[in-house]
């Protein structure tokens, strides 16, 4: 009778689709490589393939906030990663080459989306169609575009009540000003309106920005301008 032997595992039945082709399905085995033979009698064997077997891997169940805008990079965490040309993520249906990091991150550049639903991400490093994993997912979003700031001045010392208004404003995904380079938690934030304190800097225009997740902005042409204390 016709059987598959990988490694050391008891055969397998195979089943008989030309003269140079049987199907099998492979026993559970240690991650590591095999050889793989096939019989016809059990007694006398074809020359070896090899066949790798690899651990299943698993992804940390999480969120990744991204620019619908797409070209980002994003990160996974799970285990078990391995190095691989396989190693793929599938965001909605769409197929991407993961990068490997170690054995606990990946990373893969988000697509450009339409749409703004949920979607969950798959990752898988093997050939099998049913080895993906799903824990994580990816929500897009339309990145904010500030459009006027008041006051338009305060002191260099900081403190000055700033109300940016703009468009694309999420208050579901972290949103956080950006004054110059510094990151500043928003007192009060809806669609379109969001309050942050000015945090001292020095004198002269200061860039308003806002971001949903302290990584992509869009380019903006509103300032502040920190002048300094009168004496």
């Amino acid at each position: 009778e016709l059987h598959c032997i990988f490694g050391a595992n008891t055969p397998v039945k195979a089943s008989f689709i030309n003269r140079t082709h049987v199907s099998c399905v492979s026993p559970a085995n240690a991650a590591g490589a095999v050889e793989v033979t096939v019989s016809n009698n059990d007694m006398d064997y074809s020359n070896a393939v090899h066949f790798s077997y690899i651990s299943s891997a698993t992804v940390n169940p999480a969120t990744s906030i991204v620019s619908s805008y797409g070209g980002v990079f994003f990160t996974i965490t799970g285990s078990k990663f391995m190095r691989s040309p396989r190693l793929k993520c599938m965001i909605g249906d769409r197929l991407i080459d993961a990068q490997y990091v170690n054995e606990t991150q990946l990373v893969c550049v988000a697509p450009e989306f339409e749409g703004m639903d949920t979607t969950p991400v798959n990752v898988s490093q093997s050939s099998d169609p049913l080895e993906w994993t799903t824990s994580a997912f990816y929500q897009p979003y339309k990145e904010a575009q500030v459009t006027s700031v008041y006051p338009t001045t305060g002191s260099v010392s900081g403190g000055t009540l700033l109300s940016i208004k703009g468009t694309g404003f999420d208050t579901m995904s972290g949103i956080v000003c950006r004054i110059g380079d510094v990151w500043v938690t928003p007192t009060f934030a809806n669609n379109s309106l969001v309050q942050c304190r000015m945090p001292a800097h020095v004198e002269g225009l200061v860039k308003i920005q806002i971001s949903h997740n302290k990584r992509d902005y869009m380019p903006s042409g509103v300032y502040f301008e920190a002048v300094a204390d009168h004496v």
